[in-house]
């Protein structure tokens, strides 16, 4: 007897050309008309008849098929690949020609150099081409194992408290320092997939390894790998991640139950970062982060007062009024009085340089992209996709508002912008931002319900309804 069953599925499962959507759609296709058959011989038909009938009413299988394979085809993010571009392109262009003649007594070049500056950005758009093609699912096979190796890694090799010397020999630190800072979001999202709906246990396994990444990330008092907001930004990203899925019920403790845990777990983390970050006087603190020129001789206080010196003397377009003090070893160079000016600081050279417009369209397309990243990443229906592109997008914000905030003076503790902080970081931030353009491109997986089961409905046209 001839499977025609088996048949209709050959031919629907040939139009659909995503291989990893094909199995999924095949099976939901086959659960429709197994439910077809079975009523047909609910009304007294033959196995045979009760087949037939069943195919006859599911309707043309190359039909059937090219819809499927219409509705359910992969969606190239063509216009978040070129913004990503074109603001990696125009930082890599300003990082080389702003600083260009950063040269010490014409022997000590101070600037970006122009090859290794342009070779980060063409393998951070291979990275990025790399990740937009990319499974994301799989963080999902690795995600018990990600995290904890990359706390055993960072521990091994990164200067600490237990560890105060490391077994890497510059230039490898520096990078291995970045890369970690950088990834381990990512690898603490994919920690948290691994613990979704285990209830208390759940949570308490995922607030147990937080507080090994301050601890590791002590290197950054080391001077020459992170500034101090790396090395606070990575735990407070990981934190606000664990509080958004919270909020969200993850760990399925219910929904009053984990917005009020949620909020309870913001206001405790609030008051601890402030504490430690205004340590020992949090009253002088906050004043010196409001008004830096009140103490004009403590040093904690000469970047900002700098900059804000800056700020006041800048035009719309054009260089600003600023010049350097008069007892500077060389007075005309601006890289000498603010250190960090080609990497951490370098929005406040394009303000000091090129003016307000374009300081605020280099903002600007920051903050376009990010939000762009976070909203449709927190709209995405696949449970993975939304810890992937929340891990990614959270950092590149939190990362562009701190930074738009520390350009302005206002230095609680410096944090460079996006893919402006060095050449790895450009590279590697590239790649992340492929990543979540991966889940972007696969949104039009069949969406599934919380028994993993495809949500798709057929009407008696074809057309098919996601």
């Amino acid at each position: 007897m001839r499977d025609l069953i088996r048949e209709y599925l050959t031919a629907a499962g040939e139009q659909i050309r995503w291989d990893r959507a094909r199995p999924t759609l095949l099976a939901e296709l086959e659960d429709h008309l197994l439910c077809e058959r079975e009523a047909a011989l609910a009304r007294g038909l033959s196995e045979e008849e009760a087949r037939a009938e069943a195919v006859r009413q599911m309707g043309d299988p190359v039909t059937v098929g090219q819809e499927l394979d219409r509705v359910h085809r992969p969606k190239p993010q063509w216009g978040l690949l070129g913004l990503t571009l074109a603001i990696a392109m125009a930082v890599t262009v300003l990082r080389v020609e702003l600083t260009r003649d950063w040269w010490f007594s014409d022997s000590f070049f101070q600037g970006n150099d122009s090859g290794n500056c342009y070779l980060a950005l063409f393998l951070g758009t291979a990275l990025m081409l790399a990740g937009h093609f990319l499974d994301d699912t799989i963080l999902a096979g690795w995600g018990n194992l990600l995290f904890p190796a990359g706390l055993l890694l960072g521990f091994l090799f990164l200067p600490n408290y237990a560890v105060p010397s490391s077994p890497l020999a510059e230039p490898a630190i520096y990078y291995v320092t970045h890369i970690f800072h950088l990834v381990m979001p990512l690898c603490y999202g994919g920690w948290l997939y691994a613990r979704r709906k285990g209830g208390r246990k759940g949570l308490l396994l995922s607030l147990l390894p937080l507080p090994a990444l301050p601890f590791i990330m002590y290197t950054s008092h080391h001077g020459y790998t992170l500034g101090a907001g790396s090395f606070l930004l990575l735990p407070a990203v990981c934190m606000v991640m664990l509080l958004v899925l919270t909020w969200k019920d993850w760990y399925g403790l219910g929904r009053v139950r984990s917005r009020l845990l949620a909020a309870g777990l913001a206001l405790l983390c609030c008051a601890g970062f402030l504490y430690f970050t205004t340590l020992p006087s949090p009253a002088h603190s906050l004043s010196a982060f409001l008004h830096p020129e009140l103490y004009v001789h403590e040093s904690d206080t000469y970047t900002a007062i700098l900059i804000r010196e800056i700020v006041s003397k800048a035009h719309w377009l054009g260089p600003s009024d600023w010049t350097a003090p008069a007892n500077q070893l060389d007075p005309g160079s601006y890289w000498i009085s603010l250190p960090g000016a080609g990497n951490n600081f370098f929005p406040v050279t394009v303000l000091h340089r090129l003016g307000w417009l374009p300081y605020l369209l280099l903002s600007g397309g920051f903050l376009l992209l990010t939000l762009l990243l976070l909203v449709r990443g927190l709209r995405q229906k696949n449970v993975l996709g939304r810890v992937v592109s929340l891990s990614i997008a959270l950092p590149l914000l939190l990362q562009t508002v701190c930074g738009i905030v520390t350009s302005l003076g206002f230095i609680w503790f410096p944090v460079p912008f996006p893919l402006v902080g060095g050449n790895c970081d450009l590279a590697v931030q590239m790649g992340l931002i492929g990543l979540a353009l991966s889940v972007f491109r696969q949104e039009t997986l069949p969406v599934t319900d919380k028994k993993d089961k495809p949500l798709f409905l057929f009407r008696p046209d074809q057309t098919l309804t996601t």
